[in-house]
């Protein structure tokens, strides 16, 4: 029977692997990277992942999860790509938002053509993030899905991708119009 530590550090059996991005980037607070992966960060409006997609993994699995915030209400979490530290905030992202809210009211919300991928509104008090995102390392049009968990708003749904072959090498995400947020940021890469 195999080891668990062996398990966890094998990069060819299949399944998911806690990657560590090779240095962050957090304006107007502090973070760090745990020995394992996972980043936490406090106070802070933006968190950058740089080094995150190699030729290693074609598809990613991200964690969120935001414990608290400071800021207004309907407030969006957005997502961008970047290469080598530098983030692409070309109008080439695109999403499809469908809400399911707490009184079972369900809104659907199409966008095009954005700045930035926003996908979740947090209302001002926590929540959770799940995202699958293809091929962002490959000169591929790169996909995002998943949802979010929120403490008021119900469950949405996010699909969306950015529409054109740039090779990224980096996530970001922000809060947009808010002043901070606090939580920890997990990223896998999937072994098939």
């Amino acid at each position: 029977m195999a080891k668990l530590s062996n398990i966890l550090t094998d990069r060819t059996s299949p399944g998911l692997r806690l990657l560590t991005p090779t240095s962050i980037a957090v304006v107007s607070g502090s973070g760090s990277i745990g020995t394992a992966g996972q980043v936490t960060f406090s106070g802070a409006s933006s968190v950058q992942l740089n080094g995150l997609f190699t030729t290693t993994y074609d598809n990613y699995r991200v964690y969120i999860k935001i414990s608290s915030m400071v800021g207004g209400q309907d407030d969006l979490i957005g997502l961008q790509f970047g290469t080598s530290g530098t983030i692409n905030t070309s109008a080439t992202y695109r999403r499809n938002i469908s809400e399911l809210g707490t009184s079972n009211n369900v809104s659907t919300i199409n966008s095009t053509d954005n700045q930035a991928n926003l996908f979740c509104a947090l209302m001002n008090i926590y929540g959770q993030i799940i995202l699958d995102i293809g091929s962002p390392f490959l000169s591929e049009r790169t996909w995002v899905r998943g949802n979010c968990d929120t403490s008021d708003r119900g469950i949405q749904i996010l699909s969306g991708f950015f529409d054109g072959t740039t090779s990224f090498t980096d996530l970001k995400f922000y809060k947009d119009g808010v002043t901070s947020m606090t939580g920890t940021v997990s990223v896998y890469g999937y072994k098939d």
